[in-house]
């Protein structure tokens, strides 16, 4: 954007004068105008869909939390049976989370695979017995919560390493380069309004920075907390 402005004004003192005529200039706003309100509405498209993706991906990782608190709960409605699995599930809670949050720094798609946590966890879940007709309602309900949390996980995975839309955003800057660009052809370039004019790039910059950092949730300046996942049980008393 900054660099539309440098263009602008080297254009500005070589162009002719009977190229920025009224009828010139009048032309010039009237095209600037039209890719202003295409600029606003792609900027704001972005906006949207970045903040949706990352109030999605919060939804996810707070059902997965609430899962694993209610699942441990259920689990200790079991009895002393279940201990071994609830010490293995604290132990599925901190691998989750880092999974989740170590899929972020991938770049690339891969393959799902479980942690050995999680299969230690359903290796004790096998184990619990259910003899009785409250051993066997728990389970259910136990099985239920456990499918919930696994489609919220592979949720996740899926929406894993999406990228801003490439076209939508150097098309976006594209058009404020020209807008940044007219406005040092049009105007004489003094303190004010150069002052205005790097207000009105950052203002810009801080909106594509805004649409960047919503559409990455587990880095950056509004990243989700990892404890929120990895602390949500409290360690069992001896």
């Amino acid at each position: 954007m900054l660099g539309g402005v440098a263009v602008g004004s080297w254009l500005r003192h070589r162009l002719p004068e009977h190229h920025l005529t009224g009828q010139a200039t009048g032309i010039i706003k009237s095209g600037v105008g039209l890719i202003s309100t295409l600029a606003a509405l792609i900027l704001g498209l972005l906006i949207s869909t970045a903040k949706i993706s990352y109030d999605s991906t919060a939804t996810q990782v707070n059902q997965i939390t609430s899962d694993l608190v209610l699942l441990d709960q259920l689990l200790a409605t079991y009895g002393p049976a279940a201990h071994e699995a609830r010490e293995t599930l604290r132990k599925q809670s901190e691998a989750l989370a880092s999974g989740i949050w170590a899929e972020a720094d991938k770049r690339t798609h891969h393959a799902f695979v479980a942690s050995e946590a999680w299969k230690h966890f359903s290796a004790a879940m096998d184990e619990l017995p259910a003899s009785t007709d409250q051993q066997r309602n728990l389970r259910k309900q136990i099985d239920d919560v456990v499918s919930r949390s696994a489609q919220a996980r592979l949720r996740l995975f899926s929406d894993a390493g999406g990228a801003l839309p490439m076209p939508f955003l150097a098309l976006l800057i594209f058009w404020l380069t020209i807008i940044f660009a007219s406005y040092s052809i049009l105007a004489a370039m003094n303190l004010t309004v150069k002052v205005f004019v790097f207000l009105f790039a950052l203002s810009a910059a801080g909106a594509l920075f805004l649409i960047s950092e919503l559409n990455s949730p587990f880095s950056g300046l509004l990243k989700l907390p990892k404890t929120q996942l990895s602390q949500a049980l409290a360690p069992l008393s001896d």
